[in-house]
C-alpha cells in the first residue's frame, strides 16, 4: 500500500480479507496521503484492533472525507472510537454497517 501514498484520492480495499495486522499500514497510508478523500474498508476482518489504528489516523488527518468500515466486526467499542475520532476530523461520511 505504501506505493499509493500521496497519489490516490480514493482507495477501495473492500472484501480483501484484511485483518488487524494491516492496521499500522492503513494508519500510515491514511496519514501519509494528503490526497486521500475516500477509503472503503468494508467487508474485511479488521475488528477492534485494526480500528484502533484507524482512530489514530482520523484524529491526525483532516483530508479523509468518507470512510466505510462496514462488516468488519468492530463491535460497540470500535464504533464508539471511530465516532469519537470523527469529531476531530473533516470526515463527512462514516459507514459502520453491521
Amino acid at each position: 500500500m505504501s506505493s499509493l501514498e500521496n497519489k490516490a484520492n480514493s482507495l477501495n480495499v473492500r472484501n480483501h480479507g484484511m485483518t488487524a495486522i494491516w492496521g499500522p499500514e492503513l494508519r500510515n497510508s491514511v496519514l501519509g496521503n494528503s490526497n486521500l478523500k475516500t477509503l472503503d474498508l468494508g467487508c474485511n476482518d479488521l475488528r477492534g484492533e485494526g480500528i484502533d489504528y484507524l482512530y489514530d489516523s482520523l484524529v491526525n488527518n483532516n483530508h479523509l472525507l468518507e470512510l466505510d468500515v462496514s462488516y468488519n466486526q468492530i463491535g460497540s467499542l470500535g464504533a464508539h472510537a471511530l465516532t469519537k475520532g470523527k469529531g476531530n476530523s473533516n470526515l463527512k461520511t462514516l459507514d459502520l454497517g453491521c
